[in-house]
């Protein structure tokens, strides 16, 4: 088994036929239908079922074709390392961030990483932190930006300072809002990030409490949003109020909700193999240590 032969497996699946294969890889049929027979003789089992119009994927193949996936991209993602290593001070940095840091990750590291290094590139991927974490296993992105709490553990993080979760309301809500703690907040409508909804639910729940929760969602910015509409009482990072510019809101932090997060640099427990994604991560560890302005 070559890398050419899982480069054709792969455009036969993409095309749906040897035929569509042929003619993206701008070659003749024979080739690619003598290769995946012998692809097929090598692994002993049968790749595809044959139809009259398409191909489809046995379980075998199935399986084959997604390792075929990685290896073609870690070819691929071999030789940019090896060129941007040559290059010493050259390339593109593929990082992924979660949208509710992708503001602070700018203002923060983005930009002054730039002012450092104008020679390197950056290509972005947004998703959320289960998407990235299985973009870096897979070698897609160097490193990603994801905010704390998270389960995976198959990686290596390095975390900036923790910050507070603070309740982020419209101005409407200051005056009643003085000393606010769980049981307070249990009288109003609460709009919730969701990866901390289960975590807040069980604060709440031990101390008899429930929560009144009339909104969740993917991005704090959103929560911070409807706030601002006073439609409910947003609990968001605190760095997510502050870099939001709503005039019309407010936060305080709450007496009996100790809870805290941080954005972390998260990577491949193999390291980074690209120079660009090991000097990122260098600058980030050094980054922590600058006095804030």
């Amino acid at each position: 088994m070559d890398l050419k032969q899982l480069e054709y497996l792969v455009a036969v699946v993409e095309e749906g036929s040897i035929n569509g294969a042929a003619k993206k890889l701008k070659m003749t049929q024979p080739p690619i239908s003598s290769q995946m027979r012998l692809l097929e003789k090598e692994l002993d089992c049968v790749l595809f079922t044959r139809g009259q119009r398409k191909i489809t994927l046995t379980e075998e193949g199935n399986l084959l074709y997604h390792r075929a996936l990685e290896m073609i991209h870690l070819n691929q993602s071999t030789i940019t390392a090896v060129k941007d290593f040559r290059k010493a001070h050259g390339g593109t940095l593929k990082i992924g961030i979660i949208s509710s840091v992708i503001e602070y990750a700018i203002h923060s590291w983005l930009t002054p990483f730039h002012s450092q290094y104008p020679e390197i590139n950056f290509e972005i991927f947004e998703a959320n932190t289960y998407e990235l974490t299985d973009m870096l296993h897979n070698r897609l992105i160097d490193v990603a930006l994801v905010r704390t709490p998270f389960s995976e553990r198959d990686i290596d993080r390095i975390s900036a300072q923790q910050e507070r979760l603070v309740i982020v309301a419209s101005k409407n809500y200051e005056d009643i809002l003085d000393k606010i703690t769980l049981k307070t907040l249990s009288h109003y409508p609460l709009i919730l990030y969701r990866r901390w909804a289960q975590i807040i639910d069980e604060q709440f729940a031990r101390k008899g409490l429930s929560p009144r929760i009339i909104c969740m969602s993917d991005d704090a910015r959103t929560c911070v949003s409807l706030a601002s509409q006073g439609i409910g009482i947003a609990l968001v990072p605190e760095s997510i109020y502050l870099s939001s510019g709503e005039k019309q809101l407010f936060s305080k932090t709450v007496e009996d909700l100790p809870l805290q997060s941080s954005v972390t640099l998260i990577m491949s427990k193999k390291g980074c193999d690209t120079y660009v994604g090991k000097t990122f991560v260098k600058f980030f560890e050094q980054s922590l240590t600058l006095p804030t302005t």
